[in-house]
């Protein structure tokens, strides 16, 4: 907050004395997301899967604050997001023990534990005519999404489980219905974004369109297995898996803006934004300190394996609000 004040102060102060056009806003609102974050596991040989978990983001609510400051066509932009714990849809997990076939298949009710996300972009606007811009953008972003699952239900065909002995399909007769214990997930995502702006003025209403790739991104991933179900006769199952990806230009976003000037200093806006990253790649790792769920997401206490991954993510959000200029 500091920090906020503080370039706040040099941003009027470099005004007053350059006689610049100086204009700083600030803007609360709310964000609702629908979207869905996939977990692939493969074969350490080959490129077959064995895992797949859909995570849904159905919806996430979030709240946010941003501020916006500028001199003359330079802006810089800054805001932040959080939820509140809550349902969210549903975890699918899949599992693939013979080529081609889907062995286990489970669902469990999906809950958001911590979600936030922060950004700060600077863009520079060069004016076609009073009304028309072309705005090109530079912004960096950070988001921590993490949810927790319910016991769940299942039907499990894999040897260990099926009536026959063997590996069937999770949908036969010889598979076995079974109770499950709940995931605990954690996605930590690092985008720098570039992409190219447009904007519209008018007396009232200003429309913006946003277009993003993001040339570089990096992501931890760690979801914990629980074992709701050990006893003192049977010893926990629980495990944890890690994957770590890099991303180069496969994240892209699209956002629609508009804005209504209620007064000289009060306006409402609206926008809707989606963001889309096809399979990203990566490595594979345990952790040293399996059982200890969600209280073992922040060590670094792992060792890599040469089992491949991938993660995904498709999302969409809308948000709304109102913005103060002062």
């Amino acid at each position: 907050m500091k920090k906020i004040l503080s370039f706040i102060i040099v941003f009027f102060t470099l005004g007053k004395l350059f006689s610049m056009n100086i204009d700083v806003s600030i803007y609360p609102s709310v964000k609702i997301s629908e979207g869905k974050l996939g977990e692939y596991l493969y074969t350490s040989t080959n490129d077959r899967i064995i895992s797949y978990l859909q995570w849904e983001e159905n919806p996430v609510f979030q709240y946010g604050l941003g501020i916006n400051s500028s001199i003359n066509n330079f802006n810089i932009q800054a805001e932040g997001f959080f939820s509140l714990p809550g349902k969210c849809g549903k975890m699918f997990d899949s599992d693939w023990k013979i080529p081609g076939v889907k062995t286990n298949y489970g669902i469990f009710q999906n809950n958001s534990v911590k979600n936030w996300f922060t950004s700060a972009q600077v863009s520079y606007s060069f004016n076609i005519n009073n009304n028309f811009a072309i705005i090109p953008l530079f912004m960096f972003s950070y988001r921590y999404d993490s949810f927790s699952t319910n016991k769940g239900t299942g039907s499990y065909g894999d040897s260990k489980y099926s009536s026959t002995g063997k590996d069937e399909s999770w949908d036969s007769e010889y598979a076995k219905k079974c109770n499950l214990s709940g995931i605990d997930y954690l996605r930590k995502s690092l985008f720098y974004n570039f992409g190219i702006g447009g904007k519209y003025t008018g007396k009232r209403i200003n429309l913006m369109m946003d277009l993003m790739i993001s040339p570089y991104g990096s992501f931890f991933t760690k979801d914990y297995h629980r074992d709701d179900f050990a006893t003192d006769e049977f010893e926990s199952q629980a495990y944890t898996t890690i994957t770590l990806h890099t991303s180069y230009f496969k994240v892209f976003s699209l956002k629609l803006a508009m804005d209504y000037s209620i007064t000289n200093n009060l306006a409402l806006f609206l926008c809707t934004e989606g963001i889309i990253y096809p399979k990203i790649s990566g490595q594979t790792a345990t952790n040293a300190y399996n059982g200890l769920g969600f209280g073992s997401f922040e060590d670094n206490d792992w060792t890599l394996l040469k089992q491949k991954s991938a993660i995904d993510l498709q999302e969409v959000s809308v948000k709304a609000g109102c913005i103060y200029k002062f």
